[in-house]
């Protein structure tokens, strides 16, 4: 039955048939393996400074003395153009 459903990390049998299963931090979407929504932010490139969990998404932010724009952190008082 597993052989039918070419998962691309492993198959596993179950009441309703076979499901695919995925290893540590994915989940299965269809036949492959899809990074698991709760942990977006183990991704370090994502933000700046902080990863927020917000359900299926994350929010970035940022220490005292900086200001989120989007996902990175702007130095309050630096000027614009800073370097």
């Amino acid at each position: 039955m597993c052989a039918t459903l070419n998962c691309t990390y492993g198959c596993k049998p179950s009441p309703k048939g076979p499901l695919c299963f995925c290893g540590e931090g994915k989940e299965p979407n269809g036949n492959e393996c899809i990074n698991a929504p709760n942990n977006t932010c183990g991704n370090d490139e994502l933000c700046d400074q902080i990863c927020n969990m917000k359900d299926t998404s994350y929010e970035c932010s940022c220490v005292e003395g900086y200001k989120a724009k989007g996902h990175r952190c702007i130095g309050i008082n630096v000027p614009y153009k800073a370097p």
